[in-house]
């Protein structure tokens, strides 16, 4: 899940031999009459109109061409064996011929009336087709044959005429421009990605005798428009600027002074977009003159993403070399910030910028060798303008404040490992567009040092003598060094198998404190697991049941048996089935949930650790009726083992593949759960980073026996924002739960925090919530089963003395309690003067009580305190729990 996949790698160019093409694909290698121009391989497929395949011919010459004997040819991108369509019927001129191939299983919408139909399945993304003078299927993967009389090689295809054009996707087709008549022998140039538009011989004629139409001449700026797409998409046009970067399959022109409008809304940069290196014309620096069509590109992977307008099928004319380049524009807060909306800059696309300081919200991307763990780094990271918060999952929320920064697409020598929290200084480049992301193309910038190998992972607080930690670790296809015919797994090098083992040994050990039970995903096999137990510490015993998963990988536990009694351990719903909406029946569990069954001390318990199918696909009916059909399985495990089990501890704990506000983990709480990671904020409660977004996927449910001996919950962290060049062992973080053996005999409370047990005089009553919560330490929640004498009750948190500010000017939120729909907010104190204010989940809430250091409201929903007062806001502090329902 942690690499990226390059947006530009889909429109990198192919080593074809595009001169010996040229001149073996027909007689004198002159232009065919009869040319392919549509091609569609993504009928049926999800989210496709039309049902079927097909490929679509132009004549485009005077006379008629009759087509018997002739076919059409089809081969996947990097394949040699070619299947075959044979055509009939005469082709007028002008007109079009519609060949009709395989049908998927979705669409809604028939093919006009085809000319011919074949049952060829094409590749939505990626293939090759021929037009064929003879009914022979072709041989080899790059064929040459006098019979060819047209070839298109598109996506990642190994062969075409010139290079391949660029991949099309389920709802766009390949279409050839200018209706068909547009040739010049190169793929790339001559197709572009739209909406599937079939025609056949009785569609209306084009006339390719017809003049094209002739550039329009103008601006940059009015090229680019105001909006996010160009006012003059799908035009030819001419302009004129400075050349100020090159890439590898483009450059960027910016306005001369002269040429530069007074709207600061419309750019003054473009991309010219050559598929290929840039001619030698556009050097940096150069005045240059480019004609070409105005292109709104969106990438065949996503083709509902907002567009990069660039010029295509350009011609690059020489005017001037040495201008000096545009100053770069100041990208501050004011251009880049959260509530900006997804076009907040579009107005400075394709344009020199400069970002005084961005700090990385994600580890850059890397290729990663699972089988060496080498990995290779490709400079990309995602980041914020120093002084923003890190962005948070939110539903409807796209981070526009997010910048993705690439450090080597100008330039591979000022590539860059970057792990989360890094900063960098005086960064210039070009603004791009990629991944629904503004991106910063580095052409120059203050970069820190090399990222430490390894990353140092975050140290959790140890249990004290009475407690015990449950946690959830994924391994991250910890595969082993023997190959397993029945499965797709990678065999680790022993080398490779060493250190990974070593490195997990060490976090369970160094920065975990070893946990009494360790829910562990992504382990092969129970052999890799012992060997990973053997490195933990001699307690650890290993327990895991191969399930169904195709890649081999499960879950199990690593469990101390030092201190932990194992009564048993059992896998559930291995053989379960639902019914998807293709209809038949499918395994419910790829990884099924695996059991555990102890006792800690006199306390029995049981953990279910569980993995769920991932988000890859989730908006399909397909997925998400499987991701359904397990939640429901979970729900319902967890309610038997309640029913059977009555008064014993239950946590179900792992990878859910959902975040806290998903119908997947609200299904599985109707088993009576709670959210342990709803606790913390936002800042220390994720598990994983997505395109610079930290989300939780990773949680700790406990029912009621349980959740009354939990002590604190916290998260170790390390892995998400750490590059896979660190030799980081997994992109998760790590889960804890700290929970008492025997919380009866403990008196609970507030001590070990300045004035804490004067602020909670009289506040507590046996069986409240308290959250306590420091910088140093997070949150910590108990719930007080007992009074303390004299009415004051005593929290301990941690095995140290924690002490936080008194009477500061800025108040700091460090506790809050719980009472029905009322709660006390406990602070380090309030500045004189107006009445703070006190914000509960993004609501104000009515302040009834007000003291020094102690603010009672009514609140009767949950959320993350913040006080202000005097217009001074607190750190986000504890979150206040949703009072109990009846």
């Amino acid at each position: 899940m942690d690499a990226i996949i390059e947006q530009m790698a889909l429109r990198s160019i192919r080593p074809v031999l595009a001169h010996l093409l040229l001149a073996l694909l027909s007689p004198g290698a002159g232009l065919s009459q009869v040319a392919i121009s549509q091609v569609y391989g993504g009928g049926g497929n999800t989210g496709a109109t039309l049902r079927n395949d097909f490929i679509e011919l132009f004549n485009r010459g005077a006379d008629a061409v009759e087509l018997g004997g002739w076919s059409v040819q089809y081969a996947g991108a990097a394949s040699g064996s070619w299947q075959v369509t044979p055509l009939r019927g005469t082709l007028g001129p002008g007109r079009y011929y519609l060949v009709q191939q395989a049908a998927g299983a979705g669409g809604t919408a028939a093919l006009p009336e085809p000319d011919a139909t074949g049952t060829i399945a094409m590749g939505a993304t990626a293939g090759k087709v021929a037009l064929v003078r003879s009914s022979a299927a072709l041989e080899g993967n790059q064929p040459r044959s006098e019979e060819i009389a047209d070839f298109v090689g598109y996506g990642t295809a190994d062969f075409a005429e010139g290079s391949p054009a660029r991949a099309p996707s389920n709802t766009t087709a390949l279409l050839r421009r200018r209706g068909g008549c547009a040739d010049t022998n190169d793929n790339s140039g001559d197709f572009e990605a739209g909406p599937p538009a079939p025609r056949n011989s009785a569609s209306p004629p084009n006339d390719c005798s017809a003049a094209a139409p002739a550039a329009v001449p103008l601006t940059i700026s009015a090229i680019q428009g105001e909006g996010a797409e160009s006012p003059f998409a799908g035009r030819r046009v001419e302009t004129t600027g400075i050349v100020t970067a090159r890439r590898s399959n483009g450059f960027y022109i910016q306005s001369r002074a002269a040429d530069e409008d007074s709207n600061p809304e419309t750019s003054e940069g473009v991309l010219v977009f050559t598929q290929g290196p840039p001619p030698p014309e556009a050097a940096r620096g150069n005045v240059v003159k480019v004609t070409g069509v105005v292109t709104e590109f969106r990438p065949a992977a996503d083709p509902q993403s907002p567009p990069l307008t660039e010029l295509t099928d350009a011609q690059v004319e020489l005017l001037a070399t040495g201008a000096a380049l545009p100053e770069p524009a100041g990208i501050t807060a004011s251009e880049l910030y959260p509530a900006g909306g997804r076009e907040v800059l579009e107005r400075f696309e394709g344009m020199r910028v400069r970002v005084a300081a961005v700090r990385a919200v994600s580890p850059t991307g890397s290729t990663l060798n699972e089988a060496s763990g080498g990995a290779t780094g490709n400079g990309i990271y995602f980041a914020v303008l120093d002084g923003a918060g890190r962005p948070f999952r939110e539903p409807g929320n796209d981070h526009p404040e997010r910048l993705r920064v690439d450090t080597g697409a100008l330039d591979p020598g000022l590539r860059r490992d970057m792990a989360g929290g890094m900063e960098a200084f005086d960064v210039v480049g070009v603004i791009d567009y990629g991944f629904r992301t503004y991106t910063l193309l580095v052409e120059s910038g203050r970069f820190p040092g090399t990222v430490p190998r390894p990353w140092p992972p975050d140290t959790v607080i140890a249990p004290t003598a009475g407690e015990f930690a449950i946690a959830s670790m994924n391994l991250r296809r910890l595969f082993d060094d023997r190959d397993d015919p029945a499965v797709a797994d990678v065999v680790l090098t022993a080398d490779n198998l060493r250190r990974r083992l070593d490195s997990i040994a060490a976090v369970i050990r160094d920065s975990l404190h070893s946990p009494a039970v360790i829910a562990v995903q992504e382990a092969e096999n129970l052999g890799v697991l012992e060997a990973l137990a053997s490195r933990a510490g001699p307690g650890y015993r290993a327990f895991l049941a191969e399930g169904n998963d195709p890649a081999g990988i499960d879950v199990g536990f690593l469990v101390d048996a030092g201190r932990v009694a194992v009564e048993r351990v059992t896998q559930e719903g291995k053989t379960d089935v639902y019914r998807p909406p293709a209809g038949g029946e499918a395994l419910v569990h790829d990884r099924p949930p695996l059991v555990l069954t102890a006792r800690i001390g006199g306390f029995s318990f049981r953990a279910v650790a569980v993995h769920l199918r991932s988000l890859i696909n989730a908006e399909t009916p397909e997925v998400q009726a499987k991701r359904r059909a397990q939640a429901l399985a979970v729900r319902d495990l967890a309610a038997r083992l309640q029913r059977e089990f009555p008064g014993d501890g239950l946590a179900v704990l792992g990878d859910f593949n959902a975040f806290p506000s998903d119908e997947i983990l609200g299904t599985i709480g109707e088993a009576g759960l709670f959210n342990l990671a709803s606790t913390l904020p936002r800042d220390q409660g994720f598990t994983f980073i997505q395109d610079g977004i930290s989300q939780t996927l990773d949680h700790i449910l406990v029912n009621p026996a349980l959740r009354r001996r939990w002590s604190r919950y916290e998260v170790g962290h390390g892995n998400a924002d750490s590059p896979d060049t660190a030799g980081r062992y997994s992109d998760h973080d790590v889960p804890v739960a700290v929970f008492a053996e025997n919380p009866e005999s403990r008196e609970f409370t507030a001590a070990n925090v300045t004035n804490a047990a004067t602020f909670l005089t009289g506040a507590v009553a046996p069986g409240q919530l308290v959250s306590v919560f420091t910088r140093t330490l997070g949150q910590r929640n108990f719930e007080l089963p007992t009074a303390a004498a004299g009415g004051r009750t005593t929290v301990t948190v941690g095995s140290t003395s924690v002490r936080a500010p008194v009477a500061t000017a800025v108040p700091g939120v460090f506790a809050v309690v719980r009472d029905g729909e009322f709660a006390d907010i406990l602070v380090n104190g309030l500045a004189p003067g107006p009445p703070p204010a006190v914000w509960v989940g993004g609501r104000r809430a009515e302040i009834v009580e007000r003291g020094p250091f102690r603010l009672r409201v009514l609140a009767p929903w949950g959320g993350e305190v913040i006080v202000v007062s005097e217009g001074k806001s607190s750190e986000p502090g504890p979150r206040l729990e949703e009072p109990a329902r009846p």
